[in-house]
């Protein structure tokens, strides 16, 4: 059963385009027979004490986003139903994440707003400053390609900061200073999703990575040095953690089991990720070379 959720839950997020004409990349794969996603899509609170993730459980009847604390106690539902990628704001009082739409709610579970309207939204991320959001959407776009918008936390703006007709643009994150959104991107003649680099209007693009591979996930350091992604091989179909640095150098790998979405505690020294070998799928936290990695959650 779960992996069934898991199989819906990547062909509504990763929706085919309805152009040929349009530069896309191949639909990504279901997650692959022996990789296990229970507790993902982490994110470090950014007093460093709690994580917020996406829990699927196999009878549904708790699946929603969580909270828990670093120690692994006072797990606690923040939302029910099938929704996912939440994001802290920068003063930690709210989470965004999507479901169907882009909403915000407080971290005690009051005030939940919806911030879109319209189209299929998806991976919201919160600017350093809280003054936007961005995410991914197929909002107005001729044909129903997922692109990269970014909207007040009030609703109060709007804004497409993509280039329509070149591909797919998804899953944003911001870096620390606010000057740039991490982000991937469709190429033409790549079998994958490749890393690229914008500053925060959608201009100067750089790209990080130029492989056959399915590069998701992507986040900066604390630093602003780094980027932390999942890749899956294009061959073997097996998750793992990888960060390269900003200019596209010093690929290193950080998991050795299967390792699927990962974030960055708010001082940079650990990564919290989902462990998604078959027997696991759970959240744990390591180093951040990759050494120590401790058990978080837990059936």
């Amino acid at each position: 059963m779960i992996k069934l959720l898991s199989l819906i839950f990547f062909l509504v997020l990763f929706n085919s385009c309805k152009d040929d004409d349009i530069v896309k990349p191949n639909d990504p794969p279901p997650p692959p027979s022996g990789a296990s996603t229970i507790d993902f899509e982490p994110s470090w609170s950014p007093d460093g004490h709690t994580i917020a993730y996406f829990h699927i459980d196999s009878s549904g009847s708790t699946t929603g986003i969580f909270l828990i604390d670093t120690n692994g106690t006072n797990k606690r539902q923040l939302f029910p139903g099938y929704c996912g990628s939440p994001d802290f704001s920068p003063d930690g009082n709210w989470i965004t994440f999507h479901s169907g739409q882009i909403y915000k709610i407080k971290i005690n579970g009051d005030s939940l707003t919806q911030l879109t309207n319209g189209g299929s939204n998806y991976f919201p991320s919160w600017s350093p400053d809280g003054e936007w959001i961005s995410y991914d959407s197929d909002y107005n776009d001729p044909t129903g390609s997922i692109v990269i918008w970014k909207v007040k936390p009030d609703t109060s703006i709007r804004r497409d900061i993509s280039q329509h007709g070149t591909g797919e643009w998804r899953i944003s994150n911001w870096s620390m200073d606010g000057k740039f959104i991490v982000h991937l991107r469709g190429f033409q003649n790549s079998g994958g999703w490749e890393i690229v680099i914008m500053d925060s209007a959608g201009q100067i693009p750089l790209r990080l990575t130029n492989n056959v591979n399915w590069d998701w996930y992507p986040r900066y350091s604390p630093d602003g040095q780094k980027i932390i992604f999942t890749q899956q091989h294009e061959n073997s179909l097996n998750y793992q953690i990888y960060t390269i640095q900003t200019n596209g150098s010093g690929l290193t790998k950080l998991t050795d089991t299967q390792g699927y979405s990962a974030d960055y505690s708010p001082d940079g020294e650990s990564i919290v990720f989902c462990d998604s070998s078959p027997d696991n799928g759970r959240l744990w936290i390591m180093n951040k070379d990759g050494t120590n990695k401790k058990q978080l959650t837990f059936p």
